[in-house]
């Protein structure tokens, strides 16, 4: 036989394949994933998004106007605010707090560049490694958020109004797309994008055999 045929007998017998796999998504934000995270850098390296459109309201009413003229007229006024965090935009992981006591982890997620306001996300460890970073309501029931220290009735999901949605889709459209829709329209959750390269490595080796040695 050849030498190069039996270059290339051997080669075929013995190999190494390698696989890169990329993933390029965002994703839910969990304790496994952070700890992925933690083996390159710091979780606050990462961009982060909220799985759906958040809506913050709240109410002003002003001080009541009129006299006591016969007429028994009290004037009121109130004016409605809502403040919009949209699913494709940035935000920003200020902080994160360890609660031993109460076995939880708060990310602090800031989404304006000119004031550092947050939304607060926690994930309790009897939830498990592979749970999501939910949205720490204040009065879960009144689903209520400290925003900038002024208290907010928080709407999102499918109850988030057209409005928004319309604007999502604008920001999308401009090029800022966040990569998946939310699938928990009743509780917001924590978002990270992250570029993950997985390499795949076999190796093939056969055994060369080994014959008995005579005694003699």
């Amino acid at each position: 036989m050849k030498k190069h045929n039996i270059f290339t007998l051997v080669m075929l017998l013995a190999f190494v394949t390698l696989f890169l796999v990329g993933c390029s998504t965002t994703q839910p934000m969990t304790p496994t994933l952070a700890a992925d995270a933690s083996q390159v850098g710091e979780v606050e390296e990462f961009q982060y998004y909220v799985s759906t459109n958040i809506l913050l309201r709240r109410t002003d009413t002003s001080k009541a106007t009129g006299g006591i003229d016969g007429s028994g007229r009290i004037d009121i006024q109130k004016t409605r605010r809502t403040f919009e965090i949209l699913s494709s935009q940035e935000g920003e992981l200020l902080r994160k707090v360890r609660n031993e006591k109460l076995g939880a982890t708060y990310y602090y997620i800031a989404f304006e560049e000119t004031n550092d306001n947050t939304l607060t996300f926690v994930h309790y460890d009897d939830w498990g490694p592979g749970e999501k970073f939910f949205l720490e309501y204040d009065d879960n029931d009144a689903k209520t958020v400290n925003y900038g220290g002024v208290m907010y009735v928080v709407d999102s999901g499918v109850s988030a109004n057209i409005i928004s949605n319309l604007n999502n889709l604008v920001e999308k459209a401009a090029g800022t797309v966040k990569g998946v829709t939310y699938d928990d329209g009743t509780h917001p959750h924590l978002l990270v994008k992250m570029d993950k390269v997985v390499t795949e490595r076999d190796v093939y080796e056969r055994a060369s055999g080994r014959k008995v040695k005579s005694k003699k």
